[in-house]
């Protein structure tokens, strides 16, 4: 019994020591992670929508009183002439 305390107490001791440094260390990659992880995602939906919305833009600032596409001007809907075309 005092042999396997002298083993276990120590080890006990050990275990909880490499805990109290482990867990603010993962706390702190896994912040890091999810941050990066997050401009990773908002890039990637940034670089997938420019160029329809640059298209759209443009389409919008060459015909802007075009009304087959929806461009009626101050308030006209973007998607308007959509519905308007395929009816």
């Amino acid at each position: 019994m005092r042999l396997a305390l002298r083993i276990l107490i120590p080890l006990a001791v050990v275990i909880a020591g490499m805990a109290w440094v482990a867990v603010p260390l993962v706390d702190e990659l896994t912040l890091k992670w999810f941050v990066r992880d997050l401009d990773i995602r908002a890039q990637l939906v940034g670089s997938a929508i420019e160029d329809p919305l640059a298209d759209l833009l443009q389409d919008r600032v060459r015909e802007p009183h075009d009304p087959v596409h929806g461009g009626s001007g101050v308030g006209g809907d973007l998607l308007g002439g959509l519905a308007r075309a395929d009816a």
